[in-house]
């Protein structure tokens, strides 16, 4: 499937593209409790990708792009962050990835992109937590083993470098505390 070819796509996050916030078993992200203003997106509708992907697919391929980078929604997957598996989430990447796959574009999975499960944020702190951070490993490993056959390359996590300064504690569904200098390098 990997072809040796230049690789010329977009970048996106699900909390920036998919809404779809609350259909299909998804859980909530700590992107879901954000408020819509002039300067920020409602994410729970965000661009409706959910339902319209394979539209932007189209208008991708027709501008000649062969490559997108898009996030596994971990709130899609598994709906607390680290309880069940949610099928029908598994299941509309399956169907996501062979659409990207059948118009000739290399899906490229970001697993982490600031989209902490909400669950996880309230009841631990984030990625603070050395709970989130297993449970994080263990979503990584169900969305690797499903889909490592049709996706050639991964990302792990999103600009890893915001996780070092001040936003880095929102990033990481850090939502209360005294952000001091050990926990944000924690």
């Amino acid at each position: 499937m990997v072809k040796k070819r230049f690789l010329w796509g977009n970048s996106v996050s699900s909390m920036q593209t998919e809404g779809a916030w609350n259909i299909a078993g998804k859980g909530p992200s700590v992107y879901d409790i954000k408020q819509a203003s002039q300067e920020q997106s409602d994410f729970k509708i965000a661009i409706d990708s959910y339902h319209k992907y394979k539209e932007d697919f189209v208008l991708m391929k027709h501008a000649g792009m062969n490559a997108y980078r898009f996030q596994i929604s971990w709130s899609r997957v598994i709906p607390d962050g680290d309880g069940a598996v949610n099928e029908q989430g598994l299941k509309f990447y399956e169907q996501f990835i062979d659409d990207l796959i059948a118009q000739d574009i290399t899906p490229i999975v970001c697993l982490y992109h600031f989209d902490m499960p909400l669950s996880l944020a309230q009841r631990f702190n984030g990625l603070i937590s050395d709970h989130v951070r297993e449970a994080f490993v263990r979503f990584a490993k169900i969305v690797i083993d499903k889909f490592a056959k049709k996706v050639p390359y991964w990302i792990p996590i999103n600009e890893q470098n915001c996780m070092t300064f001040a936003e880095g504690f929102g990033n990481s569904g850090y939502l209360v505390g005294e952000q001091t200098l050990t926990e944000l390098y924690k």
